[in-house]
């Protein structure tokens, strides 16, 4: 894939911890209203019982993604399955607002959590939403090597479009946000999801 990855302002060291705030709050609720994940619920739902996980490890959640959206309906077919957000960067009154919402189902893991070396006692099925952009192939393909070598199931969901109108209204509304994706226009709203639960099975397309 052809890109340029430049940076994200919120990803940065430097950034006051009120603007990445603001800007997690800003995306969370976007993703809430717009439904954008709605789709992936039924086959996340499958992915996670083909891998026989006893817990969602949701990776750079930030204020919690679409998980207010999609999580009753994914507790209604997985009652069983917590879900545990995680961050580089916690935010731990958005993920508490959410674990009370949630009645408890959801959680938030305290410590800060690398996407590229995920601590061993977090095992489950990995999630990344609106995320995986932010990471240069290297990293990217580090995350996968992780979560293979950890024997553990990924779904990399991704709900934007590689057009030049979508990144920069992506930007406007995400505080500075510069990846530009150059190859293939169209493509689905979920980009990508996949399940690699058990080494050796070939990573395969579920939506």
């Amino acid at each position: 894939m052809k890109r340029r990855h430049l940076f994200e302002i919120t990803d940065e060291p430097w950034c006051p911890a009120l603007i990445r705030g603001f800007a997690i709050d800003y995306l969370e609720q976007v993703i809430t209203v717009s439904k954008v994940y709605e789709p992936i619920v039924e086959p996340l739902q499958r992915a996670v019982k083909s891998a026989q996980a006893e817990c969602v490890i949701d990776l750079c959640s930030g204020g919690g993604g679409p998980w207010r959206q999609i999580g009753p309906a994914f507790a209604a077919h997985c009652p069983a399955v917590k879900v545990v957000l995680t961050d580089l960067h916690q935010n731990p009154g958005a993920q508490e607002r959410l674990r009370k919402l949630s009645g408890g189902v959801i959680q938030f893991h305290s410590d800060s959590v690398n996407a590229l070396r995920v601590p061993p006692e977090l095992t489950g099925f990995r999630t990344l939403f609106s995320a995986f952009h932010h990471f240069k192939p290297e990293e990217a393909r580090a995350i996968l090597h992780d979560a293979v070598e950890s024997r553990s199931g990924i779904g990399i969901f991704e709900g934007t479009q590689r057009q030049l109108a979508a990144t920069l209204g992506n930007a406007a509304g995400s505080f500075g946000r510069l990846d530009c994706d150059a190859e293939d226009p169209t493509f689905p709203l979920v980009e990508v999801a996949v399940d690699i639960s058990h080494p050796g099975r070939p990573v395969r397309r579920l939506v």
